[in-house]
């Protein structure tokens, strides 16, 4: 199977250059989008004037979508990461953007119903894929905490909320891995994912899939990367688990001709994986180098779809 080509978009980059999106999504022959973030901010701060703003950049951006037959994937509703979390709830993002404030347990769960069930009942007819928790294991394998509360009965109640609202839509879990070392064990996390959705899944089927982000150097071993995706993706199949690779970044540390031989070399074997395993999406964490979303000094260089010129890269089909 040949998984739907997908990367990330947001508003500002469609009104500041429609014609040049234009050009490279047609070229790209992406069939997908996701705006990554935009939504968990949106939601988080609720009817605010800043809210309203994210959600009327999002609803542009779907409509855009919509109208050229793309599909939109929405993901990151409930960000477990603290730099994924607005101020005013306890996380380090956005501190301009209000206090941090005592809720209480009542008020966090609704807060937390609000934050995954509007965006779902406000594109029930655009959108089919949610991510709903992001990144909410550790490498340890420990749930992180959040202002909602802790653990898996938190997942389960998170997950249960969107199907509340939509039964039909897909609901995935996304989060990155990091290839084993001889010092390190990448897949002691995604053991702990694994069990957490067996048991969810247990009382009712709620979450559908999988998303496996891949934010790596175009130095990472190939082989250690490759087995740790082959183990990810057998277990997913074994809890009949669609499996999507929702963030593909292989970034430069150097731009320098190796490393960028190395890049496509890496791009392309997980493009083959992907194909092979039957992987149902292949998103690339960037439209064109212009638009990086992490600067080079957390490894953003030179790993967009499209580079400075808006040459294509990577090779991919």
């Amino acid at each position: 199977m040949t998984p739907r080509l997908s990367t990330a978009l947001n508003a500002n980059q469609l009104r500041s250059h429609p014609t040049l999106i234009e050009d490279l999504f047609d070229r790209g022959k992406f069939d997908t989008f996701s705006t990554e973030l935009d939504l968990n901010l949106q939601c988080t701060h609720e009817r605010s004037r800043l809210g309203q703003g994210y959600l009327k950049s999002v609803k542009q951006l779907v409509e855009w979508g919509y109208d050229r037959s793309l599909s939109f994937r929405g993901a990151a509703l409930m960000p477990f990461r603290r730099d994924h979390l607005p101020y005013w709830l306890g996380g380090t993002g956005g501190k301009h953007w209000g206090r941090p404030k005592a809720l209480t347990t009542i008020e966090k769960r609704e807060k937390l119903r609000f934050c995954i069930q509007s965006p779902i009942e406000e594109f029930r007819h655009r959108v089919t894929d949610w991510a709903i928790a992001h990144e909410a294991f550790d490498c340890d394998g420990y749930v992180r905490s959040t202002p909602w509360g802790y653990g898996e009965q938190l997942l389960a109640r998170a997950y249960g909320y969107a199907k509340e609202v939509n039964p039909d839509v897909r609901l995935f879990y996304d989060d990155y891995l990091v290839p084993s070392r001889a010092d390190y064990d990448g897949l002691k996390k995604w053991r702990s994912i694994f069990g957490a959705i067996e048991q969810i899944n247990r009382e009712g089927r709620k979450i559908d899939g999988i998303g496996i982000q891949v934010h790596q150097p175009a130095t990472t071993p190939l082989l250690p990367l490759l087995l740790d995706l082959s183990w990810i993706i057998t277990q997913a199949d074994r809890l009949d688990l669609v499996v999507q690779f929702s963030e593909v970044q292989i970034y430069l540390l150097e731009e320098v001709g190796w490393q960028k031989l190395r890049q496509q070399q890496l791009y392309k074997q997980l493009w083959q994986v992907a194909r092979s395993r039957d992987v149902e999406l292949f998103s690339v964490w960037g439209l064109c180098d212009r638009w990086e979303y992490l600067d080079w000094t957390r490894g953003g260089l030179g790993a967009g779809m499209f580079d400075l010129r808006g040459d294509r890269r990577f090779g991919l089909s």
